[in-house]
């Protein structure tokens, strides 16, 4: 056994790789903040002593047959006190700049040296990679969005494009970005391998100056795709937007294309999922547009099922889970470049990729699906398609084979001819 794993959370794409590494024989252990059996007494009785943490305490479920979980619980417990508590988002942010080096400290005191690698998280790995260097072992980080300077242009463009006063928020961002990119740039730098999650999230690195040679891609699949589609009404159009509301996301661009096109409520609507990040004020949401907050995944599941386009106009992403969601659920995708999908859309067959910004281009876009509702519900069948044959378990076995080469010392053969593309659009 020669991996160990280290990493804050453990969303659905990690658990994955940890059972096809344990299953290979390679995993010495996990380290990660709050885990619970999935069918353990632990997680049922937290589960009903508080429901409201049902969702959360699920997400922490690690599958039978993973071995050696050690957990570093401190920070996260400090993280969802100030949540559950209702403390504001300045207080959030600096419960994260604490929490994940404190993860990072006490996993290194335990980990480091353990197994030939360490695979570990951005942000929660420098001091951990350090010692991991200084017993001799390698260090690969897992990166699932794009490369800090990337990030950190992008929203400072949107800022500055849009005018808007900085809320107590970004100021708290702003003033604690270098000892942030600090952190990250000397992971990058002692990283033998950068395990991305889309090609996008490659090329900003490549553009950053870093080595291909030891950027590798490795995206995620597609979850279950469902049985059958369900027949979508012709009237009203239902466009969904899921995600943050937030310069990231694009949300701007996407509101100011609805409202050029001008449809009658009667003919479409647009739907938005999620948190609004945005400064008040900035989003008014013309005809047709409704905001309707963060949704349970069943409700979510629900609206992907009517929904006869998903658009995600992002400007930054690692790969935008909710693009693979869309097409499990037979809906065809408007995205960009950006979302990290470019693998999973093919142009005018199961979605459409339009440049970061191009208001023009979405509106025409949205107004040739409310033109063409047959032609689009036949894209839907190509993205159901798209996710059959682009499953979870292949990419997880695919992802495996990544962290395995490493172990045997073997280069990486699995760089894609997509970083060597011409540099990304910030």
């Amino acid at each position: 056994m020669s991996v160990t794993v280290s990493s804050p959370d453990l969303r659905p794409s990690l658990t994955g790789v940890l059972q096809g590494l344990a299953a290979a024989g390679a995993l010495d252990g996990v380290v990660t903040t709050l885990a619970f059996a999935p069918s353990g007494k632990a997680l049922s009785l937290a589960g009903r002593l508080a429901p409201g943490y049902a969702a959360l305490l699920r997400r922490r479920a690690v599958p039978d047959g993973i071995g050696r979980v050690e957990v570093v619980p401190g920070g996260e417990l400090l993280m969802q006190a100030c949540v559950r508590l209702g403390f504001g988002d300045v207080a959030q942010h600096r419960a994260w700049m604490w929490a994940e080096p404190y993860f990072d400290r006490r996993a290194a005191a335990r980990i480091a040296g353990r197994s030939a690698v360490l695979y570990g998280h951005e942000h929660a790995a420098r001091t951990s990679f350090a010692a991991q260097k200084r017993a001799g072992g390698r260090c690969a980080l897992r990166q699932v969005n794009a490369h800090c300077a990337f990030l950190d242009a992008t929203l400072d463009g949107e800022h500055a494009r849009f005018g808007v006063p900085p809320t107590p928020l970004w100021n708290a961002i702003v003033a604690s970005r270098a000892r942030v990119n600090e952190r990250k740039l000397a992971e990058y730098e002692l990283a033998d391998l950068i395990v991305v999650n889309s090609a996008f999230v490659g090329r900003t690195f490549v553009d950053a100056g870093v080595p291909a040679s030891k950027i590798v891609v490795a995206p995620t699949g597609c979850p279950t795709p469902i049985d059958a589609r369900r027949p979508r009404p012709a009237r009203p159009m239902t466009v969904v937007c899921a995600g943050h509301l937030s310069f990231r996301k694009g949300t701007p661009y996407l509101v100011e294309a609805w409202r050029r096109l001008g449809l009658p409520p009667a003919e479409a609507e647009l739907v938005l999922a999620g948190p609004t990040m945005l400064p008040p004020g900035l989003l008014a949401l013309p005809d047709g547009v409704r905001a309707v907050g963060v949704l349970s995944a069943p409700a979510l599941d629900e609206l992907y099922r009517r929904a006869s386009l998903f658009v995600l106009p992002t400007l930054c992403e690692g790969l935008a889970h909710v693009i693979p969601e869309a097409l499990s659920h037979g809906v065809p995708v408007l995205t960009t470049p950006n979302s990290g999908a470019e693998a999973l859309i093919t142009e005018g067959i199961n979605g459409w990729m339009v440049a970061p910004r191009d208001v023009e281009t979405l509106a025409e876009r949205l107004q040739w699906c409310r033109d063409h509702p047959e032609e689009l519900d036949a894209m839907g069948e190509s993205a159901l398609a798209t996710a059959r044959r682009t499953t979870r378990a292949a990419a997880v076995a695919a992802h495996v084979g990544i962290v395995l080469d490493l172990v045997r010392g073997a280069a990486p053969a699995r760089l894609s001819a997509a970083l060597q593309r011409a540099p990304v659009a910030s």
